[in-house]
């Protein structure tokens, strides 16, 4: 009978331990749902993604999951949407992990995560993001990993690949009058222009170096005449996309003159070569923004000299007043890129 006791006694003292050391190992060991501290993690892993650093994003976002899981509220769906996100620029698209950071993510916020506008996200995207939704929900999953699989047999970095572009459209063109001695109206006139682009992404930075190489005529409508100079431009800018599908720009343009001509009321008869009047070069600064569809885009940039492009010494045109005359310009593109 003492033996009976005896060991009833050590069992329920084997029961009391256990239940304790459970207790402590969830209050001590494992993380606790933290939703200010989740939302805090999340943007802090949002802010790594849009810089590029996409392994240190998805390790945060991950710590954010672990903080909210038991909350299951809409934060919790956006963690799993970012590091969807994450994964599939990692090159893990057809993981585990990304299908289940999907299902999740849809799972928890229907509304807003179970399908994407290819509008909105990038058309590759969309389709696996879509397509993982629909494994999910049919239990069709590849073998499940840790989380400590993935960064080491998963990730291959996808480099940001460069572009090249071409595009047309027109110039909104006008001589400004610095020096204010011209007698006759000035007024804008329009050209057709275009070119081609060279794009050179960083890889650390939603950024790019851009090189445009253009044929564009400027100039203006001087009274009854017209007066067209035809420039060759190379613009070096800085390319950065805020957000997918619009960019902006900025940059120094500068224009090698071929040739200079003025027409009374656009008469090609009444047409006069004016090149040696000008300087052989124009210098601007050039800025402006575009938006984007797949691989067709819009552009609108703005153009204005940093100096004259009548030479100091001409005093045949400025009758020794030094005309101070500058070239503007609006530039409306639309283009392809490759």
């Amino acid at each position: 009978m003492a033996k009976t006791m005896l060991t009833a006694r050590n069992i329920i003292r084997v029961v009391v331990v256990l239940g304790l050391f459970t207790i402590l190992s969830h209050c001590i060991i494992c993380p606790r749902a933290n939703p200010a501290a989740g939302k805090e993690k999340i943007d802090q892993a949002i802010e790594l993604y849009e810089v590029g650093k996409f392994e240190d994003a998805l390790s945060i976002f991950d710590e954010a999951i672990d903080l909210l899981e038991a909350e299951g509220t809409d934060d919790l769906a956006t963690a799993y949407f970012y590091k969807a996100l994450c994964l599939f620029v990692l090159g893990s698209a057809n993981s585990w992990h990304f299908i289940e950071a999907v299902g999740k993510a849809s799972e928890i916020n229907p509304e807003k995560y179970s399908s994407l506008s290819p509008r909105d996200y990038e058309e590759h995207f969309c389709r696996d993001y879509l397509a993982a939704v629909e494994r999910y929900k049919k239990g069709n999953r590849p073998r499940k990993q840790t989380k400590k699989e993935y960064p080491k047999t998963e990730f291959k970095s996808k480099k940001r690949k460069g572009f090249f572009a071409i595009k047309g459209g027109w110039n909104k063109a006008k001589l400004l009058d610095e020096s204010k001695v011209i007698s006759s109206s000035i007024d804008e006139v329009v050209f057709n222009g275009g070119g081609c682009t060279f794009s050179i992404p960083f890889q650390s930075s939603n950024a790019s170096f851009d090189i445009d190489l253009l044929y564009m005529p400027k100039g203006s409508k001087l009274g009854d005449a017209e007066l067209e100079m035809i420039y060759y431009v190379i613009v070096p800018s800085l390319r950065i996309t805020p957000f997918s599908g619009f960019y902006l720009l900025g940059g120094i343009e500068i224009g090698v003159l071929d040739e200079a001509v003025s027409k009374e009321d656009g008469n090609d008869s009444t047409e006069q070569d004016l090149t040696e009047f000008y300087e052989d070069t124009d210098i601007c600064w050039n800025v402006g923004a575009g938006i984007t569809i797949g691989h067709l885009f819009a552009e609108g940039r703005y153009s204005r000299g940093l100096r004259s492009i009548i030479p100091a010494q001409d005093d045949e045109l400025s009758g020794g007043d030094g005309i101070d005359i500058r070239t503007e310009g609006i530039y409306l593109f639309l283009g392809l890129s490759f």
